[in-house]
């Protein structure tokens, strides 16, 4: 993918992306009162917390539960992009800090995955690629 076209990728593209591959985005209170989002691979729902507007970080949200769908594909079963990205080491001792503290060892490396990919300047484009190379548009 060249430099301009990471650029032009925006969170409305990324928005026809999930919808095009069947996903649905809602905004609602997730059933974990403490999260700001959740992606329930069955439903292929990503959930966003109205929350996250009044705190400035429905985009980040929406890009970590994108992630999720991206890696729920083929066939719902979360498994890793293998996007091997790196983070500042400030944002990478922030991913550290919530995956030792709020996640279950079962799930750190998808979450791991899922933080680094939010914070790339080229998220949406990086998650459009991989929605397009891993799903499949239904009745497609």
């Amino acid at each position: 993918m060249t430099l301009d076209a990471a650029k032009a990728a925006s969170v409305q593209d990324l928005l026809q992306t999930l919808k095009r591959h069947g996903f649905t985005v809602v905004q609602a209170h997730p059933r974990n009162r403490k999260a700001y989002g959740q992606f329930i691979p069955d439903q292929k729902q990503l959930i966003i917390s109205p929350l996250t507007h009044q705190l400035g970080i429905a985009r980040h949200v929406l890009l970590h539960e994108a992630v999720h769908a991206a890696q729920s594909c083929p066939n719902g079963t979360l498994r890793p992009l293998n996007l091997n990205r790196s983070t500042s080491p400030v944002v990478e001792s922030r991913i550290r800090y919530l995956l030792n503290n709020h996640y279950d060892s079962r799930q750190q490396i998808l979450e791991q995955e899922a933080f680094r990919l939010q914070s790339q300047p080229d998220a949406e484009a990086l998650i459009i690629e991989a929605l397009n190379d891993r799903c499949q548009v239904p009745g497609g």
